[in-house]
């Protein structure tokens, strides 16, 4: 039997954010990782408007975790730039592959 792959689930949730609109949120990254056969070790998720991004590297590179998957780039930060920056840390600091469920989601609303 192989061992699918390991993956975290990144996402933000500003302290003015919905629990109930979170939670449908962590529940379709665990979706999509079951989709895309990868094995979600968790949701990692920025509690405020400040992101720190460098600490979720830090957790990628702790846990050896190769699969990142975002809910979509604008929900993490609605900055061309800040998204830049989120990608290559994710991809080359911490030499994860980012996947962006957000053609999923927007799936998943429709049905």
């Amino acid at each position: 039997m192989t061992e699918m792959p390991l993956a975290y689930g990144y996402m933000r949730a500003p302290d003015d954010a919905d629990d109930k609109e979170i939670e449908r949120i962590e529940q379709q990254l665990y979706d999509y990782a079951a989709l895309a056969d990868l094995e979600m070790v968790g949701v990692y998720c920025e509690q405020s408007d400040v992101l720190a991004p460098h600490r979720f590297v830090e957790v990628l590179e702790r846990e050896s975790i190769r699969h990142v998957i975002v809910p979509s780039l604008p929900q993490i930060s609605d900055h061309p730039a800040i998204q830049v920056v989120i990608v290559q840390l994710i991809q080359f600091s911490a030499g994860a592959r980012l996947h962006d469920a957000s053609r999923f989601m927007e799936q998943d609303d429709e049905a």
